[in-house]
């Protein structure tokens, strides 16, 4: 499943009870909330009245890659495996082997038909590189 997207803009309205329950029953029918349901919606509608929507980076990579803050996502080595995985300021220095972790998606991903599996993991030319399993949503992958 995708990782959580924090939208910066809280954006209320007021709607009847019917066209709640109504929100509520399409966004279970195609496996969502009902905040991402009408967010979608509402970026469809725009759209169609020619209005672009500038959108934010959907690849991986430029989620987990580098964080806001500029902290670096970096894997501890020990003999041939990853023993474990975090973000720091800059590549550790006390003497253990660390190695930077590119994310990366299985192939090009779309939010309004994709979901990400979980990672799998693998060492590869002095960096971890973290594949993210991109697959078409269905009710198989829920």
């Amino acid at each position: 499943m995708d990782a959580p997207v924090k939208f910066e803009q809280l954006v209320q309205f007021r709607v009847p009870t019917s066209m709640s329950a109504a929100i509520d029953h399409a966004a279970k029918q195609k496996c969502q909330s009902k905040s991402d349901y009408v967010r979608q919606s509402v970026v469809r509608q725009l759209e169609a009245d020619g209005i672009a929507i500038p959108r934010a980076a959907a690849d991986v990579g430029a989620l987990y890659d580098r964080l806001t803050d500029g902290r670096q996502r970096y894997a501890l080595i020990v003999g041939d495996d990853i023993a474990g995985i975090s973000y720091h300021d800059s590549k550790p220095d006390d003497g253990r082997n660390w190695i930077p972790v590119l994310h990366v998606d299985s192939e090009p991903f779309d939010m309004a038909r994709h979901w990400r599996l979980a990672p799998i993991y693998a060492i590869e030319a002095g960096r971890v590189v973290c594949t993210y399993p991109v697959v078409e949503k269905s009710l198989e992958h829920a």
